[in-house]
């Protein structure tokens, strides 16, 4: 049924349109009302779990790339040390351990897996040559030998970082893990916690980098 009428019917001298200027209200069904309302209701969720379903994606590509810098770092740490041994050995008479520790650490292939192996085994064999080190004052006053070590200590801080960029993306995702609604999609998605960085016995040890 129209609204307006603008029939004027029954006049032989044709049909003129009239002016329906009756104001209304808008009016909608009860029904259409609560459909309105629970497409409402479910869309905001779909909406939020989209989002943060995307925050999580990104979140664990951060984790990801953070990992890789520590990977990076923790080869370049290996390599400066290997290269430090290799210029020292002109100077040094290894002791039979000190030998065994870099031979290792020499084969070893660092990867995500083995990070706190790899890191305790460097930390081991820096020591060790500092130790070493300490006997020889001609070799610590080295140019190679000192350059070398300020590249070690410039690591040293850089790898530092990029444990502490670590760990803070971790804490970030693992707290939305368990804070609600963004544990809901997380539940959807089946996420894990995060392990974060922690520090072996043989890392809580100091290694003396001073030449």
């Amino acid at each position: 049924m129209n609204l307006v009428n603008p029939n004027n019917e029954g006049k032989e001298t044709g049909f003129s349109p009239n002016v329906d200027n009756t104001e209304r209200s808008a009016k909608i069904s009860t029904g259409a009302k609560v459909v309105w309302i629970i497409l409402w209701i479910l869309i905001i969720p779909l909406i939020y779990h989209v989002v943060k379903s995307n925050w999580f994606n990104r979140q664990q590509m951060s984790i990801n790339n953070a990992a890789s810098s520590i990977d990076t770092y923790l080869k370049n740490r290996k390599d400066t040390l290997t290269k430090l041994v290799d210029a020292t050995k002109s100077y040094v008479n290894y002791e039979g351990e000190t030998l065994k520790a870099i031979t290792s650490l020499r084969n070893m292939n660092i990867s995500r897996n083995n990070f706190g192996d790899a890191d305790a085994m460097i930390n081991s064999a820096f020591g060790r040559l500092m130790a070493v080190a300490e006997n020889y004052p001609q070799l610590k006053a080295e140019s190679m030998f000192q350059q070398m070590m300020e590249q070690a200590t410039y690591i040293e801080k850089e790898l530092a970082a990029a444990r502490r960029n670590y760990n803070m993306n971790v804490t970030q995702y693992n707290n939305q893990l368990y804070s609600w609604p963004a544990s809901v999609v997380a539940g959807f998605k089946n996420l894990m916690q995060m392990p974060l960085f922690a520090a072996s016995a043989t890392d809580k040890q100091d290694v003396s980098l001073s030449i």
